[in-house]
């Protein structure tokens, strides 16, 4: 029983339809890769979408669709202090995962060879230290760059997500020929619900007074106050920038 609810809306605006094995494409494409000696780069959010991304390649393994020996290498350092809280709660990683290296070029270079998946952040345009790495990476055909997340629009991800081999990808003040093939997979690890999800979720619960719909763009925000408004008696509305709203009494 909750008196207000302030609820996102990222992809509130529409129904997402996943395939019966959503992961089934990324499994053969991991698969694939490893098989042909290439270096795997997933570049993604430190927070969750890491440990959720490994507990993933974890399940392919034990339903036999993914080897049960990879070389996985970690990176990112928050992403290792993150890593040591899941770890106290849950065993959601492969069985081997090396986390020994850091974001160190000249270190790091020495060990990049295939067959290997490597978890990097995802936002790395302003670490220009790495870009040399990404350089290597992105000029070499043996790489494969699974992107497992949002992708801004403005930044290196964004220009990959629709970029195939052969195109040119800009690096800092650097044009690079993208001799790597990249791979967007849309919002299998998403983790934000869709308005069938958010509508499940709201009616396990007693809303005694208003819902607020926050974050997410301006149509999303509209069709799901539409939807809301359907399907509850409490006042749904979509608070505008700098606007001060009083809860309480």
């Amino acid at each position: 029983e909750i008196d207000y609810i302030f609820m996102e809306s990222t992809y509130g605006g529409q129904s997402r339809v996943l395939p019966e094995d959503p992961f089934r494409e990324f499994y053969s494409d991991l698969d694939n890769a490893l098989a042909k000696d290439r270096i795997i780069w997933i570049p993604c959010f430190v927070l969750d979408r890491t440990q959720k991304v490994l507990n993933t390649i974890k399940t392919g393994q034990k339903k036999g669709l993914l080897p049960s020996n990879i070389d996985i290498k970690i990176v990112s350092p928050t992403a290792k202090k993150v890593n040591k809280v899941y770890d106290r709660h849950y065993k959601y990683r492969p069985r081997i995962v090396d986390e020994s290296l850091t974001m160190s070029p000249n270190k790091l270079e020495e060990n990049l060879s295939g067959p290997m998946i490597l978890f990097t952040p995802s936002y790395l345009d302003d670490l220009e230290f790495f870009h040399p790495i990404m350089k290597n990476l992105f000029e070499s055909s043996n790489t494969f760059i699974s992107l497992v997340g949002y992708q801004d629009p403005r930044s290196i991800g964004g220009n990959l997500k629709n970029l195939k081999r052969g195109g040119t990808v800009k690096l800092g003040k650097k044009k690079i020929k993208l001799e790597a093939n990249p791979k967007y997979y849309g919002g299998i690890f998403s983790g934000h619900i869709d308005s069938k999800g958010i509508l499940d979720y709201l009616k396990l619960i007693e809303i005694n007074k208003s819902i607020f719909l926050v974050h997410g763009d301006k149509s999303s925000l509209v069709d799901l106050k539409k939807l809301l408004n359907a399907n509850f008696n409490n006042s749904v509305s979509v608070p505008k920038k700098g606007q001060r709203i009083s809860i309480g009494n």
